[in-house]
Order: C-alpha cells, then structure tokens, then sequence
C-alpha cells in the first residue's frame, strides 16, 4: 500500500498543475450530475419494493388511484351552495379534466352536473316520441285545413232547419216510445198468457179445496196427482220475472247510448276550445267558436243526467223481477211440502180440513192476480212513466238549439272560412318543422354538453329533496360550513408529476377568485411542500455548516492555508451530490443530514493530509507516512456505513449509499486536489518554503491540555476502562427501553403551513388516513361476495369503533343513486352499470370487475396502535372467500416500524463484525482490531443510555446512529493507533510515543472532531424535527468518541502495549521513505 501512495505522492510533486487540472475536470462532469437529484418522499422512500405491502398498494393504486389532493371551502352555507360558487367549482374541474395525472374529480358541482347529465339523457330518449307526435298532428292540422279549404261553405238557412228536424228528433216522448215499443207488446203479450194461465189454475186449487171438504179423507194417491198438475203454477212466475229482466236490460242500453252522446258531445266542445285558442288572432271567430264550445258543452251535461235518470228506471224493473221470482219459489216451497205430508202414514181429518181451506185461499188470489194481469195488457202502457224523468230535458234542448241558431245568424263568411284552412295549414307545417328539428337535436345529442343550472331555484331542486340535502352529496358538503372538492390522483405518479400537479390546482383555486376561504391541502400536498422545505433547508444547513466550521478551523487549526481543507470538502460534497444525481439515488428526509456528515467526515481527512505536510513538508512523504492510516480509516468508515444496506427501509440504504459515495470522493479529493495545491502553492511561493517550523512545533494551549490529559490517562487507565465499561453496560440496557418514532408528521417542520392545513382538515372532516381492504376474483360482483362485503364491514365497524371514522365500498354508491328502499340483484348490477357515473365508479371496483376496493377511513394513529390494528385486520380476512389483502400508506408506515426496529440492531452488529474483520486482516492482529474497535463499541453503549436520559425516540435516521458512530469513531481511533505504532517502532517507547501521537495527530484529531461537531450542530437548528434529534445525538456521539479518542483509547494503548508492538518489528521500516 505505502508503494501505491509513493508513487502517487511522486506524480503530484512532479506535476501538480496537470494533476490538479485532470481531477477538476473529472469533478465538473460529477459536479453537473447535481441537477439530476431529485427529492423523494413516495412509498417506495419507506418499504422495499420487492415487500407484499408495497407490491399490494402499488397494484392497488394502479387501479384505483393513490392519494387525493383536498380542497376544503369554508364559509357560510348560503355563501357555498350559492349558484356562482359553484360554477366557480365546475370551472376548476373544467381546467383539470385534462391533465392525464388525476384519477378523478370530485365535488358537489361535479355532482350537480352528474344529476343535470342524467336529467338530460332522460330529457334525450323523450325527444324521438315528441318529435313524431308533433309530426302527427301537424300533419293532422294540414289535413283539416285542406279539408276545410276544399268544401263550400254553407246555407246557414240550411243548418237551421237540420237543427229543428234534429229538435223533432229528440223529442224524449217520441224517443222512450220508440226505444220501448216492441219490449212493451212483448210483454203484454206475455202478461196474458200468464193471466188466462193464473186465472185456470185458481179454479183448479179452489175445485179441489171444495172437493176435499166435502169428502171423507181422500186417497193420498189421488191428492199427489192433483198436487202435481199445480207444479206448472212456477215457470209462469219465472217467466214474469224474465220479462221484468229484459225490461230492465232495455232501458240499461238506453241509459249507456244517452252516455256515450254525451261524451261524443264532450270531445267536440274540447275540440272546439282548442280551434278558439288558435285563431285568437280573429276575435269575431274566436269569440263564435267559443260560444259553440259551450253550447255543446251544457248538452252534454243535460245528456249525462238523463243517462243517470234511466239507471234509476232500471233498478225498479230489476226489483219486480226479484219479487215474482221470490213468489214463483215460495209456491213451488209449499207444493213440495204437502207432497211430502202425503208420503207419511196418511192425513187425518184436522190435516185435510186445513188443507182443503188452503187450497181455496191460494186459488182465490191466483184469481186475483190474473184479473189484475188481463187488465195490464187490456189497458195502456206497461212502461213506467218517464215524463217527470224527461221532463226539463226537452226545454234545455229546445233552448240549446235556439241558442245555436242565433249564433248562426251571423254566420261564418268565405274568407273567415278560409283564413281558418288557412291557419290550420301553416300550423301543421310549422309543427312538422318543429318535428325534423327535434329529430336532428336527437341525432346530434351525443356531440351536447350537459347544462349546469342556469339559475338558484334550480340549483336547490337539485341539491334538495324534501327540504332535506340529498345523500349523494354527503361526501362533499361536510357541513352547513364546508364542503370539498377530491382530486384524487393517479396511482404511483413521480414526485415531479405530483407537484404539477398541486401547482396547477393551486393556480386554477386562485384564478376563480372564490368568495370563500378555501385550503389545498392532503398527503400530496403535504410531500410537496415538504420537498420545496427540504431543499431550501438542505441550502440553510450547508451554508451554516461551511461557515461555523470555517471559524473552528481558524480557532483551533493552526496551519497556513487553514480554510483550503474546508474548500476542498465543500467541492467533493457538491460532487458527491453530482454522482448521486447520475446514479439515480433520491435525495430522501434522512438523507439531508449527509452533507454535514460528509463535511464532518471529509474535512478530517483533509486535515490529517494537511496537517502531515505541513509537518513533513513533501507530497510523497505525507502519503507515505499517513496515507495508509487515513485509507485503513476509510475502509473502516466505509465498512461502517455498508451495514447500513442490511436495513430494509429503502432510505436508510439510500442514505447508506451517499455517505459511502461521499467518504470515497472526499478521500480522492483530498489526495487529488489538497496535495496538488499545496505542492503547487510552495512550487510557485518562493518565500512559502519557509515553513517556520519553530511556530508549527511550538507548544499552544491545546498542546498542554493534550499533554495534560495524557499524563491523567496514564496514572488512571485501569479505572478509565472499568468506568467506561461499566457505562457502557448501562446504557446497552436504557437502549432496550428506548421507544421508536415513526410518525413521519412528527419529523416535519411543525411550523409549516401545509401541516397545519392538514391538521385542520382532519379536525373537520374526522380522517385523513386510509386502509383499504384490496379485493381480487375472477368475478366480485356476485351475490355471496356482496353480502360477504356487507359483513366484514359490519364486523370492521363493530371490532374497531374508536379507530374507524367511516366505511365506503360499492354498497354506499349503489345506496345514493338508487331511488327504491329494496332492490334485487338484477336491479343493484343495473344501477352500477347504468346510472353510477365512471368516475365514481372506477373509486370501487374496476372495469371488468374483477378487483374491488373497501376503503376504511381511520384515526391518526401511533404506530403501535396503528400495527396492531392492521394485524387484526389480517386476522378478521383469513377465512375471506376471495383473495384480499389490507394495504394503503398507513400499512407502509406499519412495515417501515418493523424495518427499523428489527434492523437497527442488526445494521450495528453488521458494520461491527465487518470493521473489526477488516482490520483483522489487514493488522494480522488480534489486539491491534480490538484497540481500534473496542472505544467505539463502549461509544455505541453509552448513546442508548443518553438517549433514554435524555427521552428520545428512535427515528429513521437515529436509527443509523450505532453504524455512523462506528464509521466515524473508528477512523478517528485508526488515525490516532497508526500514529502510536508508527512512533514506538521508531524506537521510542510508549511514554514518549504516547505523547508525540497526541501532540501531532492529536491537533489534527481534535480540529476535525471538533469541526465536525460544528457541522452537526447546525443540524439542531434545522426546522426538521428528525434532523434536530439526530443533530444532538450525533454531536453527543462525536464529542464521546473524542473523548474515548484521547481518553479511553490512551488507557487501552497504554494497557494492551505489550500485545500491539513486536519486537520483531524492524524500526528501520518506519524510518524508511520507499525512493523511485
């Protein structure tokens, strides 16, 4: 190695301008990778992409989108729901609908307009059968008025004497005749029949009552035989009442004609209001139709009450039919009861006597009845009188009809007839133009936009029913004070393409010039503006890191060209931050604090090279000497910070990888440039070769505080040793109680707006936090999957009340836009397909419906509330029938608590092993590995136990503290080891060596120790949370290895002596400077 860095030494000396030339330009290609960095705070920043949640949320978000950006309005409710703010809204939306990174839009105007589309589709499919009825009538009207163009018009002479022969015609006597005539004769006819038929039979009952008086009791026989030739006495009843049926049934129709001329006589009258209404232009012609319209009208009426009055003739007939039928049976009764008496054991005297006296009664009123019959058909008219029935009709018609011929008088002239063909003409032709233009409307709807309500009246029909807001606009208007619009994203989008994208919904809010306060806010936002603050921070902390270490280096270094170091690291870490742009590594929250630490890290280096020239005064001598020391330092740091891939939290490897980037450019820079420019500077200033080596050597105050603290060590080494052991031991217990902070809003600078806005929002609207139960099958929208969906939210609900604010799934949207309290599944599969617009739609469940979505709104949770959480949840979706899994963002933050609490550990027994592994190697010695490693080790014990004093949370950046304190401890103890052994083979013994390391490496130590202290403590300054935390731990550590540095390291140096110096070492070698 040491031939490696003299022949590098010599190439300097030999050519420092060209060497000097080279690198920059090597550094300039670097440096230009700079604008390449990017800023990442995506998922991918917190689980490996190769994890299940992250392989679940991106197919997840593929989908159905990731987070929403969240607009909230606040004001009075007149002032939200007013018709201008919510154009206001729609004309946002409009300006957005284009841009390919949103997923969709949501607001009460959005669904304003849903409603309005819907409305005008309905509005659409009507259109065809308005357009050919007009058509119809139109052609109708041009039919009538060609019609009436056609004719002559007529004799008003004429149409008067129509109207009395119509007057003779309706004579209601004349018409009751006529209608009732034949019935009547009929009838009569029938009456005596039946009355010689009655009267035969009396004759024949009183014959035998008389001839069963004067007898002995009779033969039952014969009197069963007499009995039987009465049965006939029936049908003659039957046949009276079927003549009373027939009677009714006539005067029935009659009443159903009268009926149905009144209607006829209805319809005209309509008819002729409507002609009146359309030739309002012609008054005299309106003003006639008119009075015709109502002529008509009240003979309809007068026809109706007649038509009423023959229901009540009807119902009389109908009642005498029922009483001879009743007649008819109760004879027909009592035949069949004496034939049954006679079946007996005969009839005794009392029997026959009562008998015989019945008889004689029955055929006397038989006689009667058939007098009465004879006289009916004998006398006049059968019929019930209708002349009370009829009597005001004739005069109403009477009076009808002169009314008609007084308004005929005047009579309707040619022209007026004509300009009437006329109008009806243009009507039907304009109606039939109405009917093709509704035709070309509907064939050109597709190409129409639906309206928005033109003014408030028909905005509030629309936002309210009842008096009651509609459901379907509970997820937008929150409360009667705000309302919000979701502008949910595409899924995975870059972080360039997020921050467009709120750049635009912020200029698109602010040029409509809201009458409300409103607030873009949510996650997106939310990284956004946490990007911008990083990168104006990350500027902050450079600048101050670069200025407080230029002063500590003037305090405490005391070299000519004291700040070159500090330049020199200051382009390597701009270099670095080049090479991380083109090897495409994401600038990330933890990795902010890798400039102040490859600053703290880089300027050491510096100075050791520094510093030896200035001792040594020759480029080859100082890399010979110290370049082996300062690359075993490197190794051994670089080592440190690879343990930080073990870590499966993707910004911890990030943050791992620029700062093992950063160590090695630093280290070329500082052989590559520093040499190079001090060779040159002492080449080109002659008066520079003096060195004034008695001012470097002479003894300053830090040399006597170095050399007093040397003299402590060496009496208390021993009890150095145990003390520190001892604290160690202490604190590696605290350390197991030391909790974890993963809440990445508690890291943020809490002073900045858009987490204020965030926590705002929250407060109102109860959740910014989602978990989503992420669905797959072949099919879900069956009936066992809904109702399987419909319980496991129930049973979320039940399990988890104070952690879920609301559920949502497809139910709810098929609940909004359904009008009917229960439908079945034909009609629930219509209602997704047809009326749920895609927008909404595509939030649920996909297009081919074979993934589907349960999304959970929850409380802002810690991260252990929030593990066990989602632990239950995978419990209660074990017997799913279909494949499911729970994913979201607050998953991801539940595996980057599990990455960093099971890796932290583990990333420090990694870079542990592989350090003191390293030096195993290359010392070829046991004791030497152990002197370098062990303070670092006791350094790492001692940091859990402050940070349990001191009550700090593990973050994802203290988490690395354990690998970045063994990096950077060890390279100090490497320098500071190498020194020693390079001075006792020298032959001085360990007294002396002791005190000649710490007096030269020692100065060097201290000036780097303490500048990097300085780079870190601008880190407490920081608005990050996480960086202030880590800022003091990190000064904390780096002020414990300087003292384990110059104190317990001594002590082990001093104790382990005899172990780490072999006599077999030759002092020559150390003496030698290897020669070209």
């Amino acid at each position: 190695m040491n031939k490696i860095f003299s022949k590098i030494g010599s190439r300097i000396e030999k050519t420092p301008f060209k060497t000097l030339f080279v690198t920059i330009i090597i550094f300039a290609l670097m440096i230009v990778g700079a604008i390449k960095v990017n800023m990442a705070t995506g998922s991918e920043t917190l689980v490996k992409t190769s994890n299940e949640a992250y392989i679940s949320n991106y197919a997840m978000e593929e989908e159905f989108g990731g987070d929403a950006i969240m607009v909230l309005l606040e004001g009075e409710e007149e002032d939200l729901l007013k018709l201008d703010n919510m154009k206001k809204m729609w004309n946002v939306e409009e300006r957005l609908k284009y841009n390919e990174g949103i997923f969709t839009l949501m607001s009460p105007a959005s669904i304003v307009h849903q409603i309005t589309d819907k409305q005008g589709t309905e509005i659409k499919k009507q259109v065809p059968d308005i357009s050919d009825g007009l058509g119809e009538l139109g052609d109708k009207l041009t039919e009538i008025g060609q019609e009436l163009g056609s004719k002559e018009l007529p004799d008003p002479q004429a149409v008067e004497e129509k109207l009395d022969n119509l007057m003779k015609s309706m004579d209601p006597s004349k018409l009751m005749d006529d209608m009732a005539g034949e019935q009547e004769k009929e009838l009569k006819d029938k009456f005596m029949t039946m009355g010689n038929g009655l009267g035969e039979m009396g004759q024949k009952l009183s014959n035998i009552g008389s001839e069963l008086a004067s007898k002995d009791i009779p033969n039952p026989k014969m009197i069963e035989e007499k009995l039987e030739e009465l049965s006939g006495i029936s049908k003659v009843f039957d046949e009276l009442s079927s003549g009373q049926d027939d009677l009714a049934k006539g005067v029935t129709e009659l009443g159903g004609g009268l009926d149905t001329s009144s209607a006829g006589l209805k319809e005209i009258s309509r008819q002729l209001g409507q002609m009146a209404e359309e030739m309002k232009g012609n008054p005299e012609l309106y003003k006639k139709l008119n009075m015709f319209a109502e002529n008509i009208d009240k003979s309809s009426a007068g026809l109706s009450m007649m038509s009423e009055n023959t229901g009540k003739l009807s119902q009389g007939n109908e009642n005498t039919s029922q009483a001879l039928n009743n007649i008819g049976q109760k004879l027909k009764q009592e035949l069949e009861e004496m034939k049954k008496a006679l079946s007996g054991d005969g009839i005794s005297s009392e029997e026959l006597k009562q008998m015989s006296n019945g008889f004689i009664t029955m055929g006397e009123n038989l006689g009667d009845l058939s007098k009465g019959l004879s006289q009916m058909a004998a006398g006049g008219s059968i019929l019930p009188d209708s002349s009370n029935v009829f009597s005001s009709l004739k005069g109403n018609i009477e009076k009808e009809v002169s009314a008609m011929k007084d308004n005929l008088s005047g009579g309707i002239s040619p022209d007026e007839l004509k300009t009437m063909s006329d109008g009806f003409i243009t009507m039907g032709e304009n109606l039939s133009k109405i009917s093709g233009g509704l035709k070309t409307f509907h064939e050109k709807s597709g190409m129409m936009i639906p309206y928005f309500p033109h003014n408030q009246k028909e905005l509030e029909n629309i936002l309210y029913e009842d008096g009651n807001l509609r459901d379907i606009f509970s997820d937008t208007i929150i409360d009667e004070n705000h309302m919000m619009i979701m502008i949910k994203l595409k899924g995975n989008l870059e972080d360039s393409e997020i921050d467009s994208i709120f750049n635009e919904v912020s200029h698109a809010m602010e040029a409509e010039d809201f009458d409300v306060n409103f607030i873009v806010s949510g996650k997106p936002v939310l990284d956004s503006s946490l990007r911008t603050e990083m990168k104006s921070n990350m500027i902050i902390m450079v600048a101050s890191a670069v200025a407080l270490m230029l002063i500590i280096l003037n305090l405490v270094f005391r070299v000519r060209w004291r700040a070159l170091s500090l330049g020199i690291i200051f382009v390597s870490v701009i270099a670095t931050l080049g090479l991380m742009g083109h090897l495409n590594v994401s600038m990330t929250m933890v990795s902010m604090a890798v400039f102040p630490i490859l600053i703290g890290l880089g300027i050491d280096y510096s100075i050791q090279f520094q510093n030896r020239y200035e001792e040594e005064h020759s480029v080859k001598t100082t890399l010979v000497q110290i370049g082996k020391a300062v690359g075993l330092a490197v190794l051994a740091t670089v080592l440190g910070f690879v343990s930080l891939f073990a870590s499966p939290v993707p910004m911890i490897q990030d943050f791992g990888k620029m700062l093992t980037i950063g160590v090695i450019v630093s280290f070329i820079g500082s052989i590559f440039l520093l040499m190079p420019v001090l060779s040159a500077r002492d080449t080109v200033a002659a008066k520079a070769r003096d060195f004034r080596i008695k001012d470097y050597e002479k003894a300053g105050p830090i040399d006597k505080f170095l050399r007093f603290t040397v003299n402590s060590v060496i009496k208390l080494a021993p009890l150095i040793i145990i003390i520190a052991i001892g604290l160690a031991t202490f604190g590696l217990i605290a350390d197991t109680k030391v909790g974890v902070e993963t809440d990445i809003e508690t890291f943020m600078p809490q002073d900045m707006d858009a987490l204020h806005d965030i926590h705002y929002i929250r407060d109102i609207v109860g959740s910014t936090n989602q978990m989503i139960i992420f669905m797959e099958d072949e099919e879900l929208l069956t009936e066992d999957n809904l109702s399987w969906m419909r319980d496991i939210s129930k049973q979320a609900r039940t399990e988890f009340s104070n952690k879920i604010v609301d559920i949502k799934y497809i139910d709810n949207l098929v609940e909004n836009f359904s009008d009917m309290e229960e439908i079945n599944f034909d009609e629930y599969l219509e209602i997704i397909d047809n009326d749920i617009p895609e927008s909404q739609r595509r939030m649920f469940i996909s297009d081919e419906k074979d993934k589907a979505v349960i999304l959970m709104n929850v409380e802002h949770m810690a991260t252990t509330e929030l593990q066990e959480f989602v632990e239950g949840m995978k419990v209660m979706l074990e017997d799913a029938p279909i494949k499911t899994s729970i994913t979201g963002k607050s998953v991801l933050d539940v595996e980057m608590v599990k990455g960093l609490t099971d890796g932290r550990l583990r990333m420090t027994l990694i870079g542990l092993g592989l350090v003191f592994l390293s030096l195993l190697i290359l010392y070829r010695s046991f004791f030497k590995a152990l002197v370098a490693v062990l303070p670092v080790v006791l350094i790492v014990g001692m940091s859990g136990g402050i940070m349990n004093l001191l009550g700090l949370k593990y973050t994802p950046i203290t988490a690395t503290l354990g690998a970045l304190v063994l990096g950077m401890g060890t390279e100090m103890t490497i320098m500071l080891l190498e020194r020693y052994l390079e001075e006792r083979n020298e032959g001085k013994d360990k007294r002396r060596a002791l005190f000649t390391t710490i007096k030269f490496i020692g100065k060097a130590t201290l000036a780097s120790g303490l500048t990097t202290i300085g780079g870190f403590s601008v880190l407490m300054t920081s608005k990050f949370v996480i960086l202030k935390d880590f800022g003091l731990m990190t000064v904390i550590n780096i002020s414990l290895a300087l003292m384990a540095t110059f104190i317990i390291l001594p002590s082990l140096i001093w104790i382990l002596d005899r172990f780490i110096v072999s006599d077999k070492v030759k002092k020559a070698e150390y003496k030698k400077v290897p020669q070209e």
